[in-house]
């Protein structure tokens, strides 16, 4: 079974590759929710999170730990501008925190992510994570999460200021349409 999981991941490095895919953008607006995935072949149990702001000086936003959280939970992260940038982090117990972007702001300095589009769909990515310095053994499949775009759904605001109004003229319709039917 971990063979077949590391020639998929070997796999998906031919078919993307590394260069530039760390970073976490959507050329649309809308809402952002994170899953937990799990992972495959992780050393520590890891911290996972996104970031306020840019890393490493970012408030970071804890969502979960690997022992403790269920495979498969979403979690809300908030709106997003049309490409906004999304800051994802793992810390492990060493106390290392590796960031999906800038590579410069993991302690190391080096790629600890990668970031995959999921099937047709360009505003769904999973971000795979190395928890190791170094690089540890290079399998980036320790932390494994998915990063989705959902656009709000927009529905027409009614004028609350004309509803009092509208609800006015039609009942002075209504009696002068009485009034006439009477009269005649």
């Amino acid at each position: 079974m971990k063979k077949s999981w590391i020639l998929i991941v070997l796999l998906m490095f031919l078919l993307v590759g590394t260069a530039g895919a760390t970073e976490i953008k959507f050329d649309k607006a809308g809402d952002v929710y994170i899953t937990y995935l799990g992972g495959i072949t992780h050393q520590y149990d890891n911290s996972f999170g996104w970031v306020e702001g840019i890393p490493p000086g970012g408030t970071l936003h804890l969502l979960g730990k690997e022992s403790t959280s269920v495979v498969g939970t979403v979690y809300p992260i908030g709106p997003r501008g049309i490409n906004e940038p999304i800051y994802l982090y793992i810390t492990n117990p060493n106390g290392n925190t590796f960031y999906n972007e800038p590579t410069s702001a993991n302690p190391d300095s080096i790629n600890h992510v990668t970031v995959i589009p999921v099937g047709p769909d360009t505003y769904r990515v999973e971000c795979w994570f190395e928890d190791v310095l170094g690089g540890g053994d290079q399998d980036v499949n320790d932390v494994i999460l998915e990063v989705k775009l959902v656009e709000p759904i927009l529905t027409p605001e009614f004028p609350t200021m004309a509803l009092p109004a509208a609800l006015i003229v039609g009942m002075l319709g209504a009696v002068l349409f009485v009034k006439r039917t009477k009269e005649n």
